[in-house]
């Protein structure tokens, strides 16, 4: 027995122990001069024939060149891989046994275990992404349907809707409305719904961005200015020091240059963001160059609550 022959009976046995094997109705077939284990749920195959082929080379080009006259619809190494699958006669093969092989139903059910795993990995990327977006674990629990519907809410939602377009285009989002009107509740929430479809967001108070640490600052304009999505709550420059303008300014700057979309809240009107004429003009130029913006000031979450 060659090496190979040995490598490959080994294998082998490895496959059979792990498909074919025989259970309670299952039944056999004659293939190829062999009796073949075949499932009773999904009738097909738990054996196949291992052999090696005998053709010679040019042997296997020719049949390659009048299967491909046959199949003219499949690429060159399609039709190669379907010749290497056909079984040669008796007398063109070396017959190295019967392996098992995976039915239907075993293939289902391993899809199954993948499926199972890989959804545990998602879970745990999106458990860590929340945690980063969002240290408070109540803030992770808001979503849209837990709120009466209002024009913020309902703008959040149409967003996120359609948000692989607004990604694709570098939009961004700005809530404009007096206190109490649900931005911030809306903002939250598009977030949790990002978060789902695993986006990496992260939310950001005004102060935590304009009163950073001077040692950290360097460190967070990166992170913030890299980070797919940024949500910047309670955004007032009137209440910021000059050089908390500037941070923001560089931010914000710095995600339309890259194309990523920023999704803002704020007690300015959304006139005062249009104009810009009060207030740092250079700033709000940006947002009003990559956002759509929508005011609504009808609705107080805080006074019903």
């Amino acid at each position: 027995m060659s090496m190979f022959d040995d490598v490959m009976r080994r294998a082998m046995a490895r496959q059979n122990s792990e498909y074919g094997v025989y259970n309670d109705g299952d039944f056999y077939k004659d293939i190829y001069g062999y009796s073949m284990l075949h499932c009773k749920q999904c009738k097909e195959q738990k054996q196949t024939l291992i052999f090696r082929s005998l053709y010679s080379y040019e042997e296997q080009l020719q049949l390659e060149e009048n299967y491909a006259i046959n199949h003219q619809t499949l690429s060159a190494e399609e039709v190669h891989n379907a010749v290497m699958n056909l079984v040669p006669p008796k007398n063109k093969r070396i017959d190295l046994g019967l392996v098992g092989v995976p039915c239907k139903c075993q293939r289902d059910y391993h899809k199954g275990l993948a499926k199972a795993e890989k959804d545990k990995d998602r879970q745990a990327a999106i458990r860590k992404n929340q945690i980063e977006c969002f240290p408070v674990p109540k803030m992770r629990t808001e979503t849209f349907d837990k709120y009466k519907e209002n024009k913020h809410i309902r703008t959040a939602k149409e967003y996120e809707k359609k948000f692989a377009e607004m990604y694709a285009n570098g939009k961004g989002l700005v809530l404009c409305g007096k206190a109490g009107a649900g931005k911030t509740i809306a903002a939250i929430c598009l977030a949790n719904a990002l978060l789902q479809r695993e986006f990496k967001v992260l939310f950001k108070m005004q102060q935590e961005i304009a009163f950073c640490d001077i040692n950290e600052r360097f460190e967070m304009m990166e992170t913030l200015i890299s980070c797919s999505i940024l949500i910047i709550d309670d955004l007032n420059l009137e209440t910021c020091k000059e050089y908390g303008n500037e941070l923001l300014f560089y931010i914000i700057d710095g995600r339309v240059k890259r194309g990523k979309p920023t999704i803002i809240t704020t007690n300015h009107t959304k006139e005062a963001i249009m104009d810009a004429s009060d207030v740092d003009n250079r700033l709000f130029s940006r947002i009003v160059e990559s956002s759509y913006i929508v005011e609504d000031s009808k609705n107080d979450y805080r006074r019903k609550a």
